[in-house]
């Protein structure tokens, strides 16, 4: 059921977007940038369904997540001659979270962190290079 919830979900999200796209296109909606990031407004019908299908989406997505059912793995049979099976490396991550324009990185040890810092920074640059370039056409 799960599964189906997330497909209605990623539907709905995207019948969302059409309607959206199509009330900016008929000129029921506007479409601004404020800062770098998108804002549309109006009113009118396609804008309101558009709206209405984009929150739908996210909250069937949402519990599509929730309701699939967690399984254990099997278990390997391993024979008692066997050695002991080698511990899994261990997984490094880190990401960057914009709050405004300021990058902030987190991650799980300093070499992850610093990397997703010059991923944010890079990012940032870009921002702001698609931003000012669009001040001046």
């Amino acid at each position: 059921m799960g599964r189906w919830l997330r497909w209605l979900g990623g539907g709905t999200l995207l019948l969302g977007a059409v309607l959206v796209g199509a009330a900016v296109a008929s000129g029921e909606a506007e479409l601004a940038l404020v800062v770098f990031l998108p804002v549309i407004y109006g009113g009118g019908l396609l804008l309101g369904a558009g709206i209405a299908c984009l929150i739908a989406g996210f909250v069937l997505w949402f519990f599509g997540l929730g309701i699939e059912p967690v399984r254990a793995p099997p278990e390997p049979i391993v024979p008692a001659a066997a050695p002991p099976p080698a511990e899994r490396a261990a997984r490094r991550f880190g990401g960057v979270v914009f709050l405004g324009p300021f990058p902030i990185a987190f991650g799980s040890d300093q070499r992850a962190a610093f990397w997703a810092l010059v991923g944010g920074a890079v990012l940032l640059a870009l921002i702001l290079v698609f931003v000012t370039a669009g001040f001046f056409l």
